[in-house]
């Protein structure tokens, strides 16, 4: 029988023809990433940036229209008129092109996205989808809340932000991975298990501890997202809309619901726990009303 050391140089060394497909395969790819950057690095930032948001919106759409089109319907003036011509004020008032809109039907297999509202992409190129049970159980103005929070999230281009984060966390875990692997080699006759276990950590803890400051921003775009709505539509109906959200999953899923209120799982949470949110909106909206009632009067002459 092979000793583990054996086994350990058969797995790690290559021989010299797998050596050169590796290392051709290693340079291909960073040749294809490197011209895709340099690509989007000519064309300036907002054309960049504009490609970015192409990109994920597209994602978005093959995803969730395409590939699912009798569960998902696009929202236009001549199936949900009043919808969509709240959504194109919003958008105006915003100053961001108009999203493509869609509706997740009752139809979706997946809970929590016909309950549910996301949006993809920047101010040029976006889209929202939005999950039938929000239409269905809140009232006009909830749901004009809803599509103001989301178009706020496309008008700082939240999307080019969390892919920001994920690209660093990927960076940064893949960092700590090499570096375990690495320092473990030092040691004399180290096993290769304990090389592998030690890049594992480093990957893992890396991960973890990006994850909590990336979760810490997510939350607080959250927070603006939720306070940009209120700016929007002129009034609190976020605040219904929230919580009827929040009884919803109470009533059918109570156990996400307790342990969303524990310490560990609200800090790797992206979004704060229902009563910070409306806490913080009702403040702003005491603010709002205290600087209209110290806001001087003119009195015509």
């Amino acid at each position: 029988m092979q000793s583990a050391k054996n086994i350990s140089r058969h797995m790690i060394c290559l021989n010299k023809k797998g050596k050169k497909n590796f290392y051709m395969k290693k340079l291909s790819f960073l040749f294809c990433f490197s011209a895709v950057i340099a690509k989007l690095g000519a064309q300036g930032r907002e054309s960049a940036s504009l490609a970015i948001n192409e990109f994920l919106v597209e994602s978005a759409v093959s995803a969730f229209f395409l590939t699912n089109s009798n569960n998902v319907v696009e929202v236009t003036m001549d199936n949900y008129p009043e919808l969509y011509q709240s959504f194109v004020d919003l958008s105006v008032k915003a100053k961001i092109n108009t999203p493509l809109l869609f509706l997740i039907t009752k139809k979706h297999p997946l809970f929590f996205s016909k309950t549910n509202a996301c949006a993809v992409g920047g101010r040029d190129a976006s889209a929202v989808f939005v999950g039938s049970w929000l239409i269905d159980e809140l009232s006009a103005d909830e749901v004009q809340a809803i599509l103001a929070h989301e178009i706020t999230h496309i008008a700082h281009e939240y999307s080019i932000s969390s892919l920001k984060f994920m690209l660093g966390s990927f960076a940064v875990s893949l960092s700590a991975a090499i570096l375990g692997y690495k320092l473990t080699g030092y040691a004399k006759d180290c096993p290769w298990y304990l090389r592998w276990t030690a890049a594992s950590f480093g990957w893992g803890f890396a991960h973890k501890l990006f994850s909590l400051i990336s979760f810490r921003h997510a939350r607080e775009q959250e927070k603006v997202a939720d306070l940009g709505a209120i700016e929007l539509t002129g009034n609190m109906a976020l605040i219904g809309a929230l919580e009827k959200c929040d009884e919803m999953v109470k009533k059918y899923c109570p156990y996400s619901a307790r342990k969303r209120k524990e310490t560990i799982e609200r800090l790797f949470s992206s979004h704060p726990l229902t009563e910070e949110r409306v806490a913080y909106i009702r403040a702003r909206g005491a603010e709002q009303k205290q600087a209209e009632k110290d806001e001087p009067v003119s009195v015509a002459a």
